[in-house]
């Protein structure tokens, strides 16, 4: 008996073997082409996740500061409402800038610059720099030297509010 298949018999299995194998690799290239494409696709979309995470989290904080700066808002309208209604109106109200530099003036003036920047009911001021001082060594703020005229040094800028209406 004889167990050998015919030449072309083995030539036909052996083109399906050769076709199978084929077949089979150009299924794994396949398939480990789909395997990297969607690795990479994963890779972007956790991208886009933590991107849509972030730009989420941005809202979420924007949002609160838009909802503070509305009660903020509300806040400075009832206190323009308060203050109109007790006769604080803006329009009620000046601002002059006073600015000056080391400038020397005898004491009576000190003392009269001093009164006028003071706060009253018609009058506010906000000090923003504040200095005096004697021009002499041998003088003092509180003792009065034997000249009579020795002037001091002042320094005084800020900003004077002051009632122009009512």
């Amino acid at each position: 008996m004889n167990t050998q298949l015919p030449l072309s018999q083995w030539q036909a299995q052996r083109k399906k073997k050769l076709l199978f194998a084929v077949s089979m690799l150009l299924l794994l290239v396949v398939a480990t082409a789909f395997f990297v494409y969607a690795r990479q696709n994963l890779r972007l979309c956790e991208i886009n996740k933590a991107l849509i995470k972030n730009t989420h989290q941005e809202a979420l904080w924007m949002e609160e500061e838009a909802k503070g700066t509305a009660v903020l808002g509300e806040k400075a309208q009832q206190l323009m409402q308060s203050a109109a209604s007790q006769g604080l109106s803006p329009d009620d109200w000046a601002e002059r800038r006073i600015n000056l530099r080391q400038a020397q003036v005898t004491r009576q003036e000190a003392n009269e610059l001093l009164l006028s920047v003071a706060r009253t009911k018609g009058r506010l001021f906000s000090v923003e720099e504040f200095d005096i001082s004697v021009s002499r060594d041998d003088e003092g703020l509180f003792n009065i030297s034997n000249r009579p005229n020795t002037p001091l040094l002042l320094t005084l800028r800020g900003t004077a509010v002051f009632r122009t209406g009512k």
